[in-house]
């Protein structure tokens, strides 16, 4: 049968011409020639040196995982400065004149801590407290009950020996119902007349006040970190059947319903640090997926390109992009950083190196079918040079405008201040220059081979040996169009999808609009103005962010405890530590891929002097002002008292200046007199210590350096818990910084050094980093989208559409995030947001550029170039969408649920740009496209006319004789039934 017949590729030359055009690409020709003449030869080449690279990289280390602490953090903002400061300090300069050990101010050190939350209708109860006591009863056992540990449980008011140390042997027995009744009555009591300060209130359950009847209980023990495991797997073996890890599942993993486990009467739930380590376990097991998406995008691969040579030396290319990629990023652009981050780009570039391979190839096949044989075979290699330069020409160009664009929109990333974000950027951008050299230099010689000998023979185990060689026919008559073609028998499903059924839809008029076309101009722009609106709906987010399944016991820890219990405990309540004697933080040795071996170098404020009666006077004021500082947030759990402070009836803060003046008895130490006075305090360590819900360390709050006082650190426990999310803790930490700037202004000039330290307020900067830079990497993405297709296609309307069209993509994802998935826009957003971005461009770029050269091949209306471009790059945007779809479905089946977001953010894109691009952009192009030289910046430059020496061609008349005699390049292609007509032409 009669070869399958693209749309016009070559338009008529004279000899002349082409003689000119050959002198012209000499360059191109001996560039290929190589690839054409000795394509086996040059396929071992590009196979040696891509191994070699991974070898080296492998060699190198170029690929290991780096496992540093500190590389999320924002080191060069204000408050993470502040927080350096004042822990070197505290770390670092103790001064060996004190003479003091701190075995009693470091008890906590090498312990660890397990909690147990109970919840029922009523958890006190005969049979409720009995498999309380037999549970905390063994957990306690497991902690090494040789030792006293620090246990925090109501049951030493049921079972009076409960708490007793050395551990008796309890007897679990279930109460007397009365017996129950009168403790229940005395936690009543004692919890009506203290309320919030009440030291059994943060085990009560809210609502214990009015009813008496408590619907949560809480338990706690503090114990060596050796004793770990034995604790773990206690309360794993508590349960039948004993709780362990399978797939896709944790023990700390609860019902759906509560993340709590039925025992018996009782709904339990646990709290360990170890809860967390579920993350990293599952990371190696999440990123093993990668495999699976290899092999769908190879097989995706092989079903369009119909070769699975073809497709095996792709996904080869691709494969070995990452390391090698990895082996100049480390040694020569000296990136000394790469995490599980960087790995995720395998998901990238499985789409990107896919869509790159099948420009390349179906540019060949487009370019093959527009050569008549009269005897089927293998091309002549003259032949061959000709089709393989047109095809390469084409694909590199286009190619290199998506690769370009996409490239930037990862490179925008470098404004980000978060490392691991920045270094992912430029790993990414690296990955596919890379894929985009492989296209250039290794795939060539893989489609010759194809052509030679594999082409149009069966898939498994074919024969190599070469194929007949075809004879070209001579004759040159007009070449048929495909969209029209009622001949082509070889489409593939997809160009038949495209070229048989979603072309004619586009094109089909109603007088002389294109209807479908405009029909889906509106449905998408419909959809552009609902994304927007849905994505100025998008806030950081307003509850702690969850990185495990939503059924994790460690998901909405601090919402469950302070919205359970009548008064959350202290130690879930973050300190905030208020500081003198620092003026800044030298940061000129900081290396921002090994932040964990900085060693601060901190610059003290040598005004700083509390010796005289002034200063004293005027820490001792801001001590008491710092109760006072006001909290009407919702973050800040006060029990309605409007104050950042802890609700206690117990001192919520600790200042040492106080204690200092109480220890003096009602003298006085100013002077010379008050440093010897404050060191002999110091040395007293937590003896004088007004506060129980802050934690004092005298020498790290009196900080002496070569035996002169040199910083001074006071505290405040406050109300709002240590794990609030960023837009619940933003407010707070404003309202903070400016209480704290107004206090530094009424302060003597020994005290103007006033900072204040919290690690909690700390992590903001990292969560308003992530988001500026995510919204960063879209303003700086779409603005050099622009301006590389302006110079691409050299025509600005078509630049304008194809903006729009990405912005619709952009948007249209960020408002289903909001609208379809109900997600805040946090950290996991912004990092898989980022990621994502630079899929939204390579569609629309694709057909934009393949519309502008459709001019250089005859097509002068806007139908008849916007077929064009649907002819040579449609089915190529199908399959390219396909396979980066495929690589991000496969992390549906992640644990991780940033995996999980990543997989819908991707999908999601994929379908938007393809929405966008076949939809919008392409209806556009049939309704506004340019035509002629409309919106072509050339023709805008003086002398452009004259130069042709050509006159005006009219596009859309009827007489195509008179467009023909007007240009020789435009010409009717066809002449039967089903050909192009005039008015598209």
């Amino acid at each position: 049968p009669p070869p399958a017949k693209y749309c016009q590729c070559f338009s008529d030359m004279s000899v002349e011409d082409e003689k000119k055009v050959e002198e012209n690409e000499t360059l191109l020709d001996k560039a290929l020639k190589p690839f054409v003449y000795r394509p086996h030869t040059c396929l071992l080449i590009g196979i040696i040196v891509q191994l070699g690279l991974a070898a080296g990289s492998y060699f190198s280390k170029s690929i290991n995982i780096d496992d540093r602490d500190g590389v999320w953090d924002v080191h060069r903002a204000e408050l993470t400065m502040w927080r350096k400061s004042i822990r070197a300090l505290q770390k670092d300069f103790v001064d060996p004149l004190s003479n003091t050990t701190q075995a009693d101010e470091e008890e906590d050190e090498g312990n660890t801590q397990f909690d147990i939350f109970y919840k029922a209708d009523n958890v006190f109860t005969p049979a409720g407290l009995h498999e309380m006591c037999k549970l905390e009863k063994a957990v306690i056992k497991a902690a090494n009950s040789s030792k006293p540990q620090k246990v925090i449980s109501l049951l030493g008011m049921f079972y009076p020996d409960f708490l007793v140390y050395p551990r008796p042997d309890i007897d679990c027995a279930e109460l007397e119902q009365s017996k129950v009744d009168s403790v229940v009555k005395t936690l009543h009591d004692g919890m009506r007349a203290q309320g919030a300060a009440f030291p059994y209130s943060m085990m009560l359950g809210r609502g214990f006040n009015e009813t008496g009847v408590s619907n949560a209980a809480f338990f706690s023990v503090k114990y060596p970190e050796v004793f770990v495991d034995d604790v773990l797997d206690t309360v794993k073996n508590h349960f039948d059947p004993a709780l362990a890890y399978a797939f896709r599942h944790s023990p700390w993993t609860g019902d759906a319903e509560d993340r709590h486990l039925q025992l018996g009467p009782l709904r339990v739930r646990f709290y360990h640090p170890t809860l967390w380590e579920d993350i990293m376990n599952a990371l190696g097991v999440d990123m093993s997926f990668a495999g699976g998406a290899i092999v769908l995008v190879w097989f995706i691969m092989w079903m369009h390109t119909r070769s699975c040579f073809v497709a095996s030396m792709g996904m080869f290319q691709i494969v070995l992009s990452l390391p090698n990629s990895a082996f100049f990023y480390r040694k020569l652009f000296m990136v000394d950083y790469f995490s599980f981050l960087h790995i995720m780009i395998l998901y990238v570039i499985l789409g990107i190196g896919a869509d790159d391979v099948f420009v390349l190839m179906d540019s060949w096949r487009h370019v093959n079918a527009e050569t008549p044989l009269e005897v089927q075979g293998r091309l002549p290699e003259k032949d061959l040079l000709r089709n393989l330069k047109v095809a390469y020409r084409r694909s590199a160009s286009a190619v290199f405008n998506t690769s370009l664009t996409t490239s930037v929109a990862f490179m925008a990333c470098s404004v980000s201040k978060i490392m691991p974000m920045r270094t992912m950027g430029w790993y990414a951008a690296i990955c596919i220059i890379m894929n985009y050299l492989c296209l250039l230099l290794f795939l060539p010689s893989v489609l010759v081979i194809f052509h030679m000998r594999l082409e149009n023979k069966r898939a498994f185990c074919p024969n190599w040996a070469l194929r007949p060689l075809g004879v070209v026919s001579q004759a040159k008559g007009a070449l048929q169009g495909l969209a029209d073609s009622r001949t082509a028998t070889s489409l593939s499903w997809v160009e038949w999808v495209m070229i048989k059924g979603y072309l004619p839809l586009m094109k089909k008029k109603y007088g002389s609009v294109p209807v479908f076309s405009l029909g889906m101009v509106l449905v998408t722009t419909i959809v552009l103005v609902q994304g927007a609106y849905f994505t100025t709906q998008l806030t950081p987010p307003t509850k702690q962010e969850e990185w495990l399944p939503s059924w994790h016991m460690g998901n909405g820890f601090v919402e469950f405890r302070t919205s359970t219990f009548s008064a959350p405990g202290h130690t879930d309540m973050f300190v905030l530590d208020f500081f003198w004697g620092v003026k800044d933080l030298d940061m000129t040795t900081f290396n921002d891929y090994f932040p964990d071996e900085y060693k601060p170098v901190v610059n003290m404020d040598n005004s700083f002097d509390l010796s005289t009666q002034e200063a004293q006077d005027a820490m001792v004021k801001f001590c008491k002002e710092m109760p006072n500082i006001a909290c009407t947030e919702d973050s800040c759990k006060n029990s309605g008292s409007g104050k950042l402070m802890y609700p206690t009836s117990d001192k919520p803060y600790d200042c040492f200046m106080e204690d200092f003046h109480d220890w003096l008895n009602g003298s006085t130490a100013t002077g010379a007199n008050f440093e010897p006075k404050l060191l002999e305090f110091r040395k007293l360590g937590k003896k004088q210590c007004s506060s129980p819900v802050v934690d004092c360390n005298r020498e790290k709050q009196i900080g002496f350096m070569d035996g002169k006082l040199r910083f001074a650190v006071v505290s405040l426990r406050t109300s709002m818990p240590d794990r609030t999310p960023f837009q619940a803790g933003v407010p707070v930490r404003n309202l903070v910084v400016d209480w704290t700037d107004k206090q530094r202004s009424l302060m003597p000039a020994p005290l103007k050094s006033l900072k204040f330290s919290a690690i909690t307020l700390t992590r903001y900067d990292n969560g308003e980093e992530l988001l500026s830079g995510f919204f960063q990497g879209c303003i700086i993405a779409l603005p050099v989208c622009f301006m590389v297709l302006l110079l691409a296609t050299m025509n600005i309307i078509t630049s304008s559409i194809a903006v729009v069209a990405v912005s619709g993509v952009v948007v249209s994802v960020l408002g289903f995030c909001k609208s379809g998935m109900g997600y805040d826009l946090g950290m996991g957003e912004a990092i898989a947001g980022v990621i994502v971005i630079g899929y939204s461009v390579d569609y629309t770029v694709h057909l934009s550029h393949m519309y502008c050269e459709a001019d250089h091949h005859g097509h002068k209306t806007r139908s008849s170039r916007a077929e064009f471009a649907i002819c040579n790059m449609g089915s190529t945007v199908f399959a390219g969408a396909g396979t980066t779809a495929a690589a991000g479905i496969v992390m549906f089946a992640c644990y991780v649920t940033f995996f999980t977001k990543m997989a819908v953010l991707i999908t999601m894109t994929i379908f938007f740009s393809v929405l966008f691009s076949l939809g919008f952009f392409v209806g556009m192009l049939f309704l506004v496209g340019p035509e002629g030289t409309r919106g072509d910046l050339l023709a805008c430059m003086p002398g452009h006319g004259q130069k042709s020496g050509k006159p005006k061609i009219t596009p859309g008349v009827g007489d195509d004789s008179a467009n023909e005699a007007a240009d020789p390049g435009f010409r009717v292609v066809g002449g039967g039934e089903g050909d192009m007509h005039s008015e598209d032409v």
